[in-house]
């Protein structure tokens, strides 16, 4: 069985090894280019020289040739002029198709690609592209090559133009370089990745990889449309709104712009500075974009958050005057996606009394409840949360058991949390059971943590949070139920103040 297999591709492959001798003979044939030979049946002039060919090798392996020569053969011996491609170019191009193969240089390979592409010649394409992949490229000649690469569709010639801005990106957003390429070239370099800028250095006068970070091309293409808005005013004589013109430039661009990339002093004295406007969202992700997870970090991150809003607050002012313009309105509702989901328990209570509620963020009363605890249970893709005063340690053991916060279910009332073990508050609890409320957070007289149909209630139970759920909640035996436990947010603050004003 073995041999035969062996035996059969041995076989195949000696049938492509007579296949290749045969087409060596016939390229032989073509390049002696005998006119008297009686195979060559087609006659080309180019540049007043003549090839010959056979017409059934050519309109073989190509369905436009076969159209273009079955048009234009009127009687044997006629001479088809070619006018558009030189004679060197045309030769190459016929010997591809004789042999698949063609000798290429960086001077002929445009032509050669044009036409693979007009007579349909799809692997002469592809043996250019991978040609063109390994040509050298340059600050000057890159502009030219990625217009070649998106005329004519070149895939791989185009990663290589990509990978070159890349690593030459420094280069390419000098900003004497940049300002002189074409429209289209400025759109490619927009839809290359972009090294962004360093999160560790978010915050300093410094920026990483040189211009390859986004700071750097928001800088190119803001000089590159100020200078063809310039070009165009000069031209015309006439006047213009600058900031208006150079968003219409890069119309195309700026909703590529990633701003959560950028230095934040560069959001400050360029972004905001030259009149861009920031939207909440934008707002939201520059904030979580930042790396801080102490409390240190989480007020620096929400204090230059706040000054890039009342930054913007002042160029709104200085763009439209308005005596009614309220600059704390405006910075809330630039920072309203910020707020909604802002733990402002992580923050000190000074720098909240001294810097959140002077500035009108948050009142008093809030500060009151922003170290609250939210707590959220999960059973099979079901979920029910409450809010508990202050929090016991739960948020911190939460934490640390992240991949243990769960136990299985045994029951369809009851959730004892095995794992977490708290001291019984000697205070009363201010918490009591309600008419509507179904279930509990709670700790039984053991200090185990226990989720509770109040039908489960007893009066040793130290109740911590009535629990409620948008949806029905019930619990599935034979499943995991999972607790997670967090600071509360402004919207939890606002949504449940009554809640919480009665478990104060």
């Amino acid at each position: 069985m073995l041999s035969s297999i062996y035996y059969g591709c041995k076989l195949e492959q000696e049938s492509k090894n007579y296949i290749y001798e045969m087409q060596k003979e016939r390229y032989k044939v073509f390049k002696s280019q005998d006119s008297t030979n009686e195979q060559f049946d087609v006659i080309f002039e180019i540049e007043g020289k003549k090839i010959y060919a056979s017409k059934y090798v050519l309109i073989s392996v190509s369905e436009y040739m076969n159209a273009f020569l079955s048009d234009r053969w009127l009687k044997k011996d006629e001479v088809i002029k070619i006018e558009t491609y030189s004679y060197d170019s045309f030769y190459q191009f016929l010997c591809f198709l004789y042999s698949g193969h063609c000798h290429l240089t960086t001077q002929n390979v445009y032509e050669l690609t044009d036409m693979a592409e007009s007579y349909a010649v799809s692997c002469l394409k592809d043996f250019c592209d991978k040609y063109c992949f390994g040509m050298n490229k340059t600050i000057e000649s890159i502009e030219e090559l990625t217009e070649f690469a998106l005329k004519y569709s070149l895939p791989q010639l185009t990663h290589s133009i990509k990978s070159f801005i890349m690593n030459n990106s420094d280069k390419v957003y000098n900003n004497k370089t940049f300002i002189a390429f074409k429209k289209p070239f400025v759109e490619f370099v927009s839809s290359i990745y972009r090294v962004h800028d360093s999160r560790l250095k978010r915050f300093e006068n410094s920026s990483v990889d040189g211009n390859r970070n986004e700071s750097g091309f928001f800088e190119s293409i803001y000089n590159w449309a100020e200078h063809q808005v310039m070009k165009q005013k000069d031209s015309n004589d006439c006047n213009v709104n600058l900031l208006e013109a150079v968003k219409a430039e890069l119309s195309n661009i700026l909703p590529g712009i990633k701003y959560c990339n950028m230095r934040f002093d560069f959001l400050m004295n360029f972004v905001v500075e030259k009149g861009f406007i920031l939207s909440p969202a934008e707002f939201k992700e520059i904030h979580s974009g930042c790396f801080a997870y102490n409390s240190y970090h989480v007020e620096k991150r929400f204090k230059c958050i706040y000054e890039l809003a009342e930054k913007q607050a002042s160029q709104k002012q200085k763009i439209s005057p308005n005596q009614d313009f309220n600059v704390v309105d405006s910075i809330k509702t630039d920072l309203t996606e910020v707020l909604s989901d802002l733990k402002f328990g992580k923050m000190g209570k000074e720098f909240l009394m001294n810097f959140v509620v002077a500035n009108g963020i948050i009142t008093e009363e809030q500060v009151k409840h922003v170290y609250d605890t939210r707590v959220e249970i999960q059973n099979a893709k079901r979920s029910i949360h409450g809010l508990m005063k202050g929090d016991l340690g739960i948020r911190l053991a939460s934490e640390a058991m992240y991949f243990n916060n769960y136990v299985d279910q045994y029951s369809t009332t009851i959730t004892r949390f095995s794992r977490f073990n708290f001291s019984v508050p000697k205070t009363p609890s201010t918490l009591m059971k309600m008419k509507g409320c179904d279930w509990y957070l709670c700790l039984e007289n053991d200090g185990f943590l226990a989720f509770k149909h109040h039908t489960r209630i007893v009066n040793t139970d130290y109740l911590l949070a009535e629990m409620k759920s948008e949806a029905e909640f019930y619990l599935n035996e034979n499943r995991y139920t999972y607790i997670y436990a967090e600071y509360v947010n402004l919207s939890d603050i606002n949504d449940n103040d009554s809640n919480m004003r009665r478990c104060s």
